[in-house]
């Protein structure tokens, strides 16, 4: 019998045929298929992740233009001493958190 040169396509026959008589050699696949389905979902998950901040910056630059008075309502405290200034956004913190619970309840609902 002639020697066979052993290329991709004839080791993918082969480890084809192998799973076909036996599952368990199935579930058992080369490194390099789990190295690029890796690379692949990281590069969908930074494309999401860009976009994501890509809205958040539109949403911001909107925002600042609508002259909200998100950082200066009532409960935000804010100390000015000589050298030093404290600032602690209490009421938008409150108000931020539960606009965001119930963006993400209705998310939610909506998901089911």
């Amino acid at each position: 019998m002639a020697d066979l040169p052993l290329t991709s396509a004839a080791i993918w026959r082969f480890r084809r045929r192998l799973a076909d008589s036996c599952p368990a050699a199935a579930e058992t696949t080369p490194a390099s298929l789990d190295y690029n389905d890796r690379v692949t979902d990281l590069g969908k998950l930074l494309i999401m992740i860009g976009a994501v901040m890509v809205g958040i910056g539109v949403v911001l630059a909107l925002a600042g233009r609508t002259h909200l008075p998100l950082g200066r309502l009532p409960g935000d405290f804010i100390y000015r001493g000589k050298n030093t200034t404290f600032y602690f956004p209490l009421a938008t913190s409150i108000l931020l958190s539960v606009l965001l619970s119930i963006l993400l309840y209705v998310i939610g609902k909506f998901r089911q």
